[in-house]
């Protein structure tokens, strides 16, 4: 039988080989070869599937230990600590140390309390896999533990000790006693204390006999030195190197080229697999030499590395390393593109030619280009008047304005990543339209020119429910009213003129409020013209289509009205 060569077909003989009977599952992937058997494991999504083929082989330690460590840590993550006790029992010391480095750690320093859940968690997943880790695993996280967490005490004195103290009392031998703090699990201290003593004689007196005496701090500090070695060891960049990511590059520099970074060893095969877009993943589908493929998987998982340490995340939760995932493979995809990749085979050139960091610097560059023209309309006097644009206007320029920029859906009106170059010409088309409303609006003055209270019977009925759009279309129906020129609503009782003072079609309605808008905030702009269509199109439906006496202001939100009848909208 033929070996499968492509993702798809790996795949596919991993489900196989889980819809086999067991002995039968073994067998078969005992025919292949340890590197084999690994790029079965990984051609199925991170997950619980990934845990039930390794442990259908007849070595699932050999198997489960071959996989990149991010790969492994990964694949915990998306089970779940608790439902991946078998796969943490087969872990090597590099796997636990890297999963270790990644969940325990926080801006301010060691999460203890996290560091408590993996003890219980390597004792629950197999006796032997604890007694391991205090063979293999870092002494600086054991010693912090204890000068944080156990203060010694005399045998003499335990009569003597407060309830509360002598309830969290912990000895191996009655001979060392401790005393556990409350913030501290007492029955993960006890087994922790009490294995200790059994299990590395050594360990336990090196702890005891120095308990007290080093600062935790120093500790701590230690720890982090060597915890940042480790990372960097696996492409985890120092926080100035992580902020290059966000530093802008124009594509004319990314085109002179720099060399390529050579990569780690034993490349985290996930850094490739998460779906990005089309262009990244039509070039990385042409390419089948391994080390490059494996350059390519080192660089990728570095930029998300990246983004976590300048971002000040450490992916410890799936949130994150999502959430820089899309980052990186968003600017990835605007980057090929803005380097005049058009399909797959050209964006594999870049993609092999240029370092991937470079591409998202050229994408940066281009949404820095809109984040400066966003914070530029968010500054007064034009600012003033932003939050009567309509939604999600505001919330579109305070998300891009941002140091991290990002887009706001126009449905969900959540904030999102860049994806890809499509989404610039509705972002630049949605910037120039707040351009022009804010200019416009400003033509009239600052917001503080709004009547307060407005006029008894205003629909809406206070400044913060009316919008530019409305305004406008008030203003310029106003001025062909012969009404004062201010910003002001239109009174009821003018309704049965409107229709008489506007032109009769929408064309030249349309071109009328151009006219007017040229008048009121100086050059005539092809998005002055947009919007003036866009008012003519709702005075017609809303007001020029309904007979003077059908007009209800209640249901004709293109006006700002004010009511002089008594009867409530009319």
């Amino acid at each position: 039988m033929s070996q499968p060569k492509s993702s798809v077909e790996l795949a596919r003989h991993s489900e196989d080989l889980l819809r086999m009977p067991l002995p039968e599952a073994a067998r078969a992937l005992d025919r292949l070869t340890l590197s084999e058997r690994v790029e079965r494991v990984l051609a199925l999504p991170p997950g619980p599937k990934r845990q039930e083929l390794i442990l259908r082989s007849s070595n699932p330690a050999e198997l489960a230990r071959e996989l990149p460590v991010e790969d492994f840590v990964l694949t915990l993550k998306t089970i779940g600590y608790g439902d991946a006790l078998p796969l943490i029992a087969l872990s090597s010391a590099e796997q636990l140390g890297h999963a270790l480095d990644l969940d325990l750690w926080r801006l301010e320093g060691v999460d203890l309390g996290r560091f408590q859940e993996w003890l219980r968690l390597l004792g629950a997943s197999h006796p032997e896999r604890l007694d391991r880790y205090l063979d293999e695993g870092e002494f600086e996280l054991l010693a912090l533990m204890a000068e944080r967490w156990l203060g010694t005490v005399d045998r003499e004195a335990l009569p003597d000790l407060p309830d509360d103290q002598a309830a969290r009392v912990v000895t191996p031998d009655n001979y060392h006693v401790f005393v556990v703090h409350p913030d501290a699990d007492l029955d993960v201290m006890r087994d922790l204390i009490e294995r200790l003593y059994r299990h590395d004689r050594e360990k336990f007196f090196a702890l005891w006999g120095n308990l007290g005496t080093n600062p935790p701090a120093e500790i701590e500090e230690r720890a982090r030195r060597f915890r940042d070695g480790r990372l960097a060891d696996r492409g985890w960049p120092e926080l100035e190197e992580a902020e290059e990511f966000y530093r802008p590059l124009k594509p004319a520099e990314a085109q002179r080229g720099r060399s390529i970074p050579r990569g780690v060893e034993n490349p985290p095969r996930f850094a490739l697999a998460v779906p990005g877009g089309p262009l990244w993943t039509d070039a990385l589908s042409r390419i089948e030499d391994e080390a490059l493929r494996g350059r390519l998987a080192s660089q990728a998982a570095n930029l998300v590395n990246r983004v976590l340490v300048a971002d000040g995340r450490y992916g410890a939760e799936m949130a994150e390393t999502r959430y820089a995932f899309e980052r990186v493979l968003g600017r990835l995809e605007i980057g090929l593109s803005l380097m005049g990749a058009r399909d797959g085979a050209e964006a594999r050139r870049w993609i092999e030619s240029v370092p991937l960091i470079d591409l998202c610097r050229v994408a940066q560059d281009a949404i820095l280009q809109r984040a400066r023209r966003a914070r530029g309309l968010l500054e007064p006097p034009p600012g003033h008047w932003v939050p009567h644009l309509p939604h999600p206007m505001p919330e579109l320029l305070s998300n891009l304005a941002t140091p991290r920029p990002r887009l706001v859906d126009p449905d969900t009106l959540l904030p999102r990543e860049f994806g890809s170059i499509a989404d610039f010409d509705p972002l630049d088309a949605a910037l120039d339209r707040c351009q022009t409303l804010l200019r416009l609006a400003g033509a009239l003055g600052g917001p503080q020119r709004l009547p307060r209270p407005f006029p008894p019977g205003s629909i809406p009925a206070g400044p913060e429910g009316l919008e530019i759009p409305t305004l406008l279309a008030t203003v310029f129906v106003r001025h062909r009213l012969r009404l004062p020129p201010e910003p002001a609503p239109v009174p009821s009782s003018a309704a049965p003129r409107i229709s008489e003072a506007l032109p009769g079609n929408m064309r030249d309605l349309a071109e009328e409020i151009s006219k007017f808008f040229t008048e009121l905030g100086g050059a005539r702009t092809g998005d002055g013209d947009a919007l003036a269509e866009l008012l003519a199109a709702n005075l017609w439906e809303d007001v020029l289509s309904r007979r003077p006496e059908e007009l209800d202001a209640r249901f004709s939100p293109c006006l700002w009205w004010a009511n002089e009848c008594s009867e409530p909208g009319r």
